[in-house]
């Protein structure tokens, strides 16, 4: 459970409602509550969830679905609903069954039927998390349709709740004010606000004040100390120590949670804040005898391997002596558990960099991000003689180089760094599987494999082997079962190849399958970074501009001088550069280049220079443009296929800018042909669409092709676009134009224009006008002023294109024959078109239509 999810536990006013109203839901139906709780990631759903199981289990059997859950192989969901049916039977009592799907993404479409079946049956209730009703599956989206699945969708955290959280955090009334500003900043998300808050002035107070109950004092103070230090704690050893009447004490006041069973049952604080403001006000003397009050426990079974790490750095902080084979134990049952952040604490306290430990903390470091910090442990592995080589590596140290070369490739490195890792963690992988004699070995080969896995594709992404990434993770998806994380990224990385493959709504709906990730387990942050990139990827080529320019600029003023914003600052200009608005782009850019320049985490530092330089050159500044060119030739660094070509475009468009036609369309294509030879046609139709612009017939040809086997608003922008082209005929210009128009891209929209406004009503061939479409005002927002362009701001889409047939001259009755509406519709759309742009009669329309197409 993420942190953002556990700070749900807070007792806030608007959710506390929620609770009670589905808790009675549940009581009141003889066959328990069927309920859909839905909200975006980190809202706290799953918190939701257990708070509302908690107060049910009196009433109802609550059965996990991860209990249910089991491999059954190509059953039908027939088949399921009768297995699932007569186990819950066998365990029947006279209590409603109420099946709890913490993730409705874990749950199989097979499944989900057989689960339909159940509830249509009222023979279970069901309670399921999901971000959307859509996301939830056809057959749970048939139940909500059919009024039998309620959707409740969790509430985002309001004034008061910032509030009331801010009394828990900070022990301390929050002003309105600073309320404000952290539900701002938290964009409703409690995790965020919990962050957001945490950098306000805090003056805590005693640990008894955070209970949500009566004072607390004795033995409960002790336990509450003890649980901000050490996670997981085994209750049964609470017990021990302190008894079962304080423990209880402490759990009927809702901070802390149990989980496990048996002797593995164990306990923590619910909410991470309150964790914090325990330990932190802790004297020290009480700090120290506890932790050596609990020393006989280091080795005990009932003690989990996550319990005893972080008893043992609560030795290390308070300078206590450490047993270095245990911690090396501890630190090695970390990394199987992918809790790499407890290997790097444990690994650290130590202060051991033995080669025995330097592989498992050289994956740490990469698994955590700190690339540099990593390569520079990893060098002598790299750097060792053919015969210190030849002696092979251990699993952890080659599993650690497959990871630090996937992760490399996240940030600014040298050339071939990338390539050399691969290579080394490839030989000595061989040498590992010749000498699988070593047991450690063979208990790791899952992760080993994992590892190697994520290495290949992240080195076929950035060689742009799409179809060999799409290829291979179907065959491991299909294969063989993975660890979660790595599913994540394996639907990041076929999300993106879909998407540059021309297929971006394929990537979406795989995204929008896609698993959550755990922020603390291997490849977490490839496979956030992937997913990240491939639902921008996606947006971009599936036209959904608009979208992406209404989230980008959302946060604008926060975002503009944060160097950890340089991506979002080239997207937005990106975009804005596409769609004809280079003005306002420059603004994005020039803060996204200068950005850069200081951040090491930026992986595309060649994009940025070329679009920057694209946009210098578009405004007229020339000698900007060029000195920006030149740094491009004399950068030598690590860049992924694909934003390769992506500089590659913008860098063509700057020499068409300034000139240099003949180097900037031989640029385009090249890039084109190498892209479609990719299967790359989402890339390809980048390039095709400029080549098509500047007046390549050749271009117009490819384009019709490559877009009639592509997705999304633009292909289909572009098809038309290819279809006026080459046929010359004016209704498919006006069809091109109002796609063009819909998707917000200007700048296409502009060279429609001239070309409508040069054919007329005649269909004869004519010269293609020069791309691209420069601005034509100097405005801040970087629009074209004309006449025509004001129209796609102010009128709807019928409008516009009643308006665009009317100014070619056509008449009301000749509108609505060609639109399909009557002539009574058709002359309201005409008045509201002239009341919108201020005009008296339709004659003036049609003179401000030719004056802004000139």
């Amino acid at each position: 459970m993420s942190t953002s999810e556990r700070a749900g536990r807070a007792r806030l006013p608007n959710r506390v409602a929620l609770v009670e109203e589905l808790v009675a839901l549940g009581r009141r139906e003889s066959y328990g509550l069927n309920v859909l709780l839905t909200g975006p990631q980190g809202i706290g759903k799953s918190v939701l969830m257990e708070e509302v199981v908690d107060q049910l289990q009196s009433t109802s059997r609550i059965v996990r679905w991860e209990d249910m859950d089991e491999p059954m192989g190509a059953d039908s969901a027939v088949d399921r609903y009768l297995r699932y049916r007569s186990r819950l039977a066998a365990d029947s009592n006279d209590r409603p069954t109420v099946v709890v799907v913490d993730d409705v993404n874990t749950v199989a479409e097979a499944d989900r039927r057989a689960l339909t079946e159940l509830v249509r049956n009222q023979e279970i209730g069901l309670l399921v998390t999901a971000t959307a009703v859509r996301l939830a599956g056809r057959a749970l989206g048939t139940l909500w349709r059919d009024g039998m699945l309620h959707e409740r969708r969790v509430p985002e955290l309001d004034v008061t709740d910032v509030m009331e959280l801010g009394r828990f955090l900070l022990q301390r009334r929050v002003p309105f004010t600073e309320a404000t500003a952290v539900l701002r900043a938290s964009a409703g998300i409690p995790g965020h606000a919990v962050a957001a808050l945490g950098h306000l002035d805090a003056t805590p107070g005693p640990p008894r004040s955070l209970a949500h109950g009566p004072d607390v004092s004795g033995n409960q103070e002790r336990i509450l100390r003890i649980l901000a230090r050490v996670r997981d704690f085994a209750a049964v050893i609470l017990v021990d120590l302190y008894g079962a009447e304080d423990l209880d004490a402490l759990r009927d006041t809702d901070v802390l949670r149990l989980t496990g069973s048996g002797v593995a049952r164990a306990v923590c604080i619910a909410n991470p804040w309150v964790a914090d403001t325990v330990a932190a006000t802790t004297p020290p003397e009480i700090d120290r005898e506890l932790c050596e009050s609990l020393t006989p426990y280091l080795t005990d079974v009932r003690l989990s391997a996550g319990a005893a790490a972080d008893l043992l750095l609560w030795r290390h902080d308070l300078g206590l002596a450490l047993d270095e084979s245990r911690v090396a134990q501890l630190a090695e049952e970390a990394a199987e558990n992918a809790d790499y952040g407890t290997v790097h604490a444990l690994i650290e306290a130590l202060g051991n960099e033995s080669a025995p430990l330097r592989g498992l903390h050289t994956l740490a470091l990469a698994s955590l991000g700190r690339i540099d910090a990593a390569t520079e442990l990893a060098r002598p592995l790299l750097e060792a003689d053919a015969d210190a080589q030849a002696k092979g590596l251990t699993t952890r140290e080659v599993e650690a180089l497959y990871v630090l070369a996937a992760m490399s490739t996240q940030s600014r490195r040298e050339p071939g760094e990338f390539e050399q890792l691969l290579e080394t963690a490839q030989r000595q992988h061989r040498k590992l599987v010749q000498d699988s004699d070593d047991p450690q070995s063979l208990a790791q080969a899952k992760a080993l494999r994992e590892a190697a896995l994520t290495g290949r594709w992240v080195m076929d992404d950035f060689l742009g082997e799409y179809t060999d990434l799409a290829d291979s993770v179907s065959r491991v998806s299909a294969g063989s079962r993975v660890d979660r994380t790595t599913r994540a990224l394996m639907v990041g990385m076929t999300a993106k190849a879909s998407a540059i493959a021309g297929r971006p709504l394929d990537g979406q709906a795989q995204l929008a399958r896609a698993v959550r990730v755990d922020t603390s387990a291997r490849n977490a942050n490839l496979a956030r970074r992937h997913t990240v990139d491939a639902a921008m990827l996606a947006g971009i080529l599936a036209g959904e501009w608009p979208v992406i320019l209404q989230e980008a600029w959302r946060g604008d003023d926060a975002f503009a001088h944060n160097p950890g914003w340089v991506r979002h600052n080239l997207v937005l200009g990106a975009v804005l550069l596409l769609s004809g608005r280079p003005r306002k782009a420059l603004q994005h850019l020039s803060e996204g280049l200068r950005d850069s320049e200081s951040d090491n985490d930026f992986p595309v530092p060649q994009l940025v220079v070329s679009a920057t330089a694209c946009a210098y050159a578009w405004i007229g500044q020339s000698d900007s443009a060029k000195a920006l060119l030149r740094l491009v030739e004399t950068m030598d660094v690590q860049e992924s296929y694909f934003y390769r070509a992506v500089g590659d475009y913008f860098r063509g468009l700057a020499e068409l800018l300034l000139g240099d036609v003949a180097d900037g369309v031989q640029r385009w294509r090249s890039r084109a042909d190498d892209a479609v030879a990719r299967g790359a046609d989402g890339l390809a139709l980048v390039f095709l669409q400029a080549l098509a612009r500047a007046g390549s017939e050749l271009a117009v040809q490819d384009l019709l092709t490559v877009s009639a086997r592509c997705q999304g608003a633009w292909a289909e922008t572009l098809g038309a676009l290819a279809q006026a082209l080459d046929g010359q005929r004016i209704t498919d210009m006006r069809a091109a134009l109002r796609g063009a128009v819909a998707m917000g891209d200007l700048g296409l929209a502009g060279f429609l224009e001239r070309l409508v406004g040069e054919r007329g009503n005649t269909t004869t061939a004519g010269p293609v006008v020069a791309f691209p479409d420069d601005e034509l005002g100097g405005d801040d927002a970087g629009v074209t002023d004309t006449p025509s362009l004001v129209m796609a701001a102010v009128l709807t889409t019928r409008e516009r294109e009643v308006a665009d047939l009317a100014a070619a001259g056509l008449t009301n009755q000749a509108i609505a024959e060609e639109v399909g509406l009557s002539r009574r519709t058709v002359e309201g759309h005409m008045r509201q078109v002239l009341r919108k742009l201020a005009l008296s009669r339709r004659t003036e329309l049609v003179d401000a239509w030719r004056v802004g197409t000139a």
